[in-house]
């Protein structure tokens, strides 16, 4: 399908950030898997680091969010770098704690997660 010569970057930025939340979809559903007994602690880590460089890559899409603000999506940009936040806060809470327990205690925290909606 052909692409409009003017709207081909911002299409190009779209289809980079599709496929960079569908790999960090993927590495999410990955740590999911992982956490059923026996828990998996390096494929979990494995995909922490993954989801790090995809965030990593995601906050460096700089000019695509000033783009974004421009359209007059600014709190769109802004709820979007506040997720990328959240989900890096989440990310080095989950590696501290799988770096600093042994497979029983974790399998016995995973027994006892809520879920929250920050």
């Amino acid at each position: 399908m052909e692409k409009p010569s003017d709207n081909s970057g911002f299409v190009d930025s779209l289809e980079k950030l599709l496929q960079l939340c569908e790999e960090l979809g993927q590495q999410i559903d990955e740590i999911g898997a992982c956490l059923y007994p026996p828990q998996e602690i390096s494929s979990i880590e494995a995909a922490l680091e993954k989801i790090r460089n995809i965030i990593d890559v995601l906050r460096g899409m700089q000019w695509f969010l000033r783009l974004m603000r421009l359209g007059g999506l600014q709190g769109a940009s802004d709820a979007f770098l506040e997720a990328c936040n959240g989900l890096r806060s989440s990310l080095r809470e989950l590696a501290s704690e799988i770096s600093s327990s042994n497979t029983a205690d974790i399998e016995a925290r995973v027994e006892n997660i809520t879920l929250t909606d920050k």
